[in-house]
């Protein structure tokens, strides 16, 4: 069973749960920059940590988003992880907004 992280949608009291592969779209919904460090910040490793199980559907997300600094920052938090691959990493390049 595939597990990825979520957030509640209340703005100023984060909760972090554990949930399941079928509610990945409404992270991905969700996910928009808040200007808030702290939250984007966490939002960029919920997005990393599911990066592990579901490549393509986060890739496809990096690829479409607007918000550059969640875009940069999971590129980051990914690149730093040992547990994604070496071929996903490397894809991560071609996207705008990533260092290489």
């Amino acid at each position: 069973m595939k597990q990825i992280f979520i957030f509640s949608k209340n703005g100023f009291y984060h909760h972090i749960f554990l949930i399941h592969s079928q509610y990945l779209n409404i992270l991905l919904n969700n996910s928009k920059e808040t200007g808030i460090y702290y939250i984007d910040m966490a939002l960029s490793w919920a997005l990393a940590v599911a990066s592990i199980n579901f490549e393509n559907e986060i890739y496809e997300y990096l690829k479409t988003t607007n918000d550059l600094f969640i875009k940069k920052q999971t590129i980051r938090k990914i690149k730093d992880s040992y547990r994604n691959t070496i071929e996903f990493k490397n894809k991560l390049n071609n996207l705008k907004g990533a260092k290489k």
